[in-house]
Order: structure tokens, then sequence, then C-alpha cells
């Protein structure tokens, strides 16, 4: 665990200010830059100007990142906040826009830093979050569901090329934190 709090505190420093986790033994989560997460708004799947210029930072960061340590992969985790909507055509739902969103985020990441395109996986989590009670004031509920309205990127080992034998997971996270 030390090793990806070590990968994550260089990943900092790297590109302004991640806010970063680590959420097992072997794993790191972005949830963005400057304390802020990459939040999108209501049934949208694209990010205003100044999200796509913080997401151009994160992908700066991750292709060095990616370019140094070719045994890690990037999963985009996309979700979705808990009010429901259906249309016929896509999204078609809360777990179709996470996935957009997922998408959209490795489109642009890729875009800017191509080395990661092999390194990325999208992941449509759906729905996070509970609705809230009625009778909540609409500036209240607006603020509770944007927070559900994100993207997460975690930063894993390469478990293919851990099985070829080609790196041992743990030393793959300590050449990250260098």
């Amino acid at each position: 665990a030390a090793a990806i709090n070590d990968g994550g505190q260089g990943l900092r420093g790297s590109a302004t200010a991640f806010t970063g986790r680590a959420t097992g033994k072997n794993e790191l989560t972005l949830e963005g830059l400057e304390s802020r997460p990459l939040s999108f708004a209501v049934n949208a799947f694209d990010l205003e100007p100044v999200q796509v210029a913080r997401l151009e930072r994160i992908a700066d960061a991750l292709g060095r990142l990616v370019s140094a340590h070719a045994k890690l992969l990037f999963f985009i985790d996309g979700r979705a906040d808990p009010q429901e909507f259906h249309q016929v055509q896509a999204p078609r739902d809360n777990t179709d826009l996470s996935a957009l969103r997922a998408a959209f985020v490795a489109k642009t990441l890729v875009r800017r830093a191509p080395a990661l395109e092999r390194k990325l996986r999208v992941v449509g989590l759906g729905v996070e979050g509970e609705m809230v009670r009625p009778g909540t004031a609409a500036e209240v509920a607006a603020t509770l569901y944007a927070k559900y309205r994100r993207v997460s990127i975690r930063i894993v080992p390469d478990t293919d090329a851990l099985l070829r034998g080609d790196d041992p997971v743990r030393k793959t996270l300590e050449d990250a934190a260098r």
C-alpha cells in the first residue's frame, strides 16, 4: 500500500494537485485535479471546456507515467446520479450514460496522450448514491446529485504482463513510485 501511495504522490506532483486515494493494496484511484472530481451536467456525457483542460493535464501526467512504467493499466470508471431517466436512443438509461461518460474521458485522454490507447479500460458503473428525500430544496438536491455524476481513474498493475511473468506487482508499483 505504501508503494502505491508513493506512486500517487509522484503523480500528484507532476500534474498539479490530484486527489488520489489507495483503494486496495495494488490500486490507486484518481478523482480529479485540484480536489474537484470530473463532474458532468445532468444527463450529459461530455465535459465543459474548463473540465477538458483539467482532463488534458491528467492525460499529460498519465502519458508520462505509462511511458516510464508500461506495466500499468488505467480503468476509467463512469457513474451516474440516481435520478431515473429512460430514452429510446443512447444513452437509454443511467448505465449507458455512465459508460458514455467513461468513454468520453478515455477519448479525451488518448487524443492528448496517444500512448494511453492500449492502457485504458472503460467501465460504466451505473447509478451511485441515493435519491434525496421528497421536499428537499432544489438547490440542495442539485448539489447532492452533482457529486454522483462523475468519472474516476483507477491505476492498477497490468495482470496480463504479470501472468506472462514479465514483472511482479510489487516491483511494478515500486517502479511507478520513483
